[in-house]
Formats: structure tokens, C-alpha cells, sequence
């Protein structure tokens, strides 16, 4: 399959064309597109870095070569380092609330399920911020502010799943007041800890089926007879669909 290879760019105004190697032009492109594009590939290096080597130990030229531009545009589009992680920061931060406001529509088990596999696919996107949180909240105020924000908004949407799946006979009555509640907060302690935890025992991180299970057993307990034929429906689909 032909593949074209850009070899030369003409330039003129507000667009940029492109050359392959046969001479024909493939743009235009405009400057907009073009800094978007290379945002993109500042912001999708950064984290690949982050991930790798942890963000302490990250310089812009780290994250400048493993983009393939140099330190003077990187910089262009992002004035340091510190503008890097609060970019990263909004688009994690985007996809958990777009996750969160799917989630509170109808919170069926399925629904559950559904969002632990997005839980841990964006952890296992933005591995250093599940795994040097502190060290990044310490780093951002800013950063540390929001995130306070989402962990509350976090746990008030997974105890209106629960009150939700108690309500249409899934879940038992609670033993004691808040204990809705309560079982809302240990979800997303574990959830947000899982990773760390694994990474600290030097054991597999990418298994869902280990990390699912972990939070499943927390609510198993709190099953009617309706919520474990339920869930028992649910684990046999997943068993014959994966």
C-alpha cells in the first residue's frame, strides 16, 4: 500500500502544503491543525515519559525527544514543564467526568462493570498520576483543588448507585446509617490505591480481571438473592464474551 511521505513544505497564508515523493502536494493544512497536531504529540510523549521514568524524573528534553520536536517549539506550545502536567491533568480530568456523567444515568451492575473497566483503562493510561498522586498534588496546588473536588464528586455517584440498586431490590437494607456511604468511599480508596499497591508488591498491573474482582467482593455481601443471580448473570456473559 502506498503510503505518502511528506519531503518538503511550502508555506503561504494560513495554510501549509506538504510534498511527497512524487511532487504532488497533500495539504493544505492549516497552522491550526498542524499546532493542534503537534500538541497532541507533546501531550501523548509527556505521559508515555511520565509513565516510564515517573515525573520527577522527566526533563523537557525527555519529553522533546520522545515527540520527535525540538525543546524551542515543544516550549512554543508549552512554556515549561509545569504547563505539560496541567494539560495532561484537564484531559484526564475530562474523561473522568465524562465517565462519571455516563455512569449516573442508570447505574445497573452492568453499568458497574462497565465503569471499572474505564476506571482502570484510564489508569493504565495515566499510570504516574494513579502511582506518584501525592507527589503530583504537592507539585499542583491546582491540581490538588480539582482533585479533591472529583474524589467527593466521585464517592456521592457511587452512593446513589448503591441507594439506586437497593431501591429496585439488588441490595440489602443498610445495617446502620452511612453505610451506603461508606461503602461508596472504600470503592474509590481502592480503586484509586489499586495500581500503587501493585506496583509496591511488584505484582501484575494490567490484569482487570484481578482488579474487577477486588471490587466486586466488596459488594458481594450486600447482594439480595435478586443481586447475586444478577451478578451471576453478569460473570457468565463476561466469561463467554472476553
Amino acid at each position: 500500500m502506498y503510503l505518502p511521505v511528506q519531503i518538503a513544505t511550502i508555506v503561504s497564508y494560513k495554510h501549509c502544503y506538504y510534498l511527497n515523493l512524487h511532487g504532488l502536494l497533500t495539504g493544505p493544512v492549516t497552522f491550526d491543525m498542524a499546532s493542534s497536531v503537534t500538541r497532541k504529540k507533546i501531550i501523548d510523549a509527556a505521559v508515555h515519559c511520565f509513565n516510564r521514568e515517573g515525573i520527577a524524573n522527566v526533563r523537557l528534553q525527555h519529553i522533546a525527544d520522545e515527540a520527535f520536536v525540538s525543546v524551542g517549539n515543544m516550549t512554543y506550545h508549552y512554556r515549561n514543564k509545569d504547563a505539560i502536567v496541567e494539560a495532561i491533568w484537564e484531559q484526564l480530568a475530562q474523561k473522568q467526568r465524562d465517565l462519571l456523567t455516563e455512569f449516573r444515568i442508570v447505574p445497573l451492575f452492568e453499568d458497574m462493570e462497565r465503569l471499572m473497566q474505564h476506571i482502570f483503562d484510564l489508569q493504565q493510561a495515566y499510570r504516574f498520576f494513579y502511582t506518584d498522586t501525592l507527589e503530583v498534588i504537592r507539585a499542583y496546588p491546582a491540581i490538588q483543588a480539582a482533585h479533591r473536588q472529583h474524589m467527593e464528586w466521585q464517592v456521592l455517584q457511587m452512593d446513589f448507585a448503591i441507594q439506586f440498586n437497593h431501591s429496585r431490590g439488588a441490595f440489602l437494607p443498610e445495617k446502620e446509617p452511612g453505610q451506603y456511604l461508606l461503602m461508596a468511599q472504600q470503592f474509590w480508596l481502592i480503586c484509586d490505591l489499586w495500581l500503587y499497591r501493585q506496583c509496591v508488591l511488584q505484582a501484575e498491573t494490567s490484569d482487570y480481571t484481578a482488579f474487577r474482582n477486588t471490587l466486586w467482593t466488596l459488594f458481594r455481601p450486600m447482594f439480595t438473592d435478586t443481586g447475586s443471580r444478577e451478578f451471576e448473570q453478569l460473570a457468565y456473559f463476561l466469561e463467554n464474551n472476553t
